[in-house]
C-alpha cells in the first residue's frame, strides 16, 4: 500500500522488454490503481496503453469513469479507446457493462464501429 508511488516510479522509468512492462503494475497490485487512474488522464503519458490494461490486469473497478470518459472521447486514438473497451469488458461490473451496451447502442459511425471491433479482437489476442 505505501510503495504503490514506487512501483509507480518503477512502472514508468523502467527498460525492459515490452512483455515485462505491467510487472510493477501486478506486483503493486490494487494500490497502484488510483495513480494509474490519474495518470492515464494524460493523453501523452508514455506508457498510457500499459497503464490502461494494466488496471484491467489488478481489477481496479474504481476506474471505470475515467474509462468510460476515455471510451466517449472521439479525440482520442482508436486504439486507445479499445483499451479501455478492453479493460471495462474485463471489470464485468453493471456498471461497466452498462457504459459498454449504451456504447454499442448508440455507435453510429465507422470510428466507433472500429472501436468496437478493435476491442473485440484485442479480448480474443490475450
Amino acid at each position: 500500500k505505501y510503495c504503490a508511488l514506487s512501483y509507480y516510479m518503477v512502472f514508468v522509468n523502467q527498460s525492459v522488454a515490452e512483455e515485462y512492462l505491467k510487472a510493477p503494475i501486478k506486483e503493486a497490485g490494487y494500490y497502484i490503481g488510483p495513480i494509474l487512474t490519474d495518470k492515464i488522464n494524460d493523453k501523452n503519458m508514455e506508457l498510457r496503453r500499459y497503464a490502461i490494461s494494466g488496471l484491467g490486469d489488478i481489477k481496479y473497478k474504481p476506474a471505470t469513469e475515467t474509462l468510460r470518459q476515455i471510451l466517449l472521447d472521439t479525440s482520442e486514438l482508436d486504439y486507445v479507446r479499445a483499451d479501455a473497451f478492453v479493460v471495462l469488458t474485463k471489470f464485468n461490473t453493471s456498471t461497466a457493462n452498462k457504459v459498454l451496451l449504451d456504447f454499442k447502442l448508440s455507435t453510429t459511425d465507422t470510428i466507433d464501429m472500429k472501436v468496437i471491433e478493435l476491442g473485440n479482437y484485442f479480448l480474443h489476442a490475450e
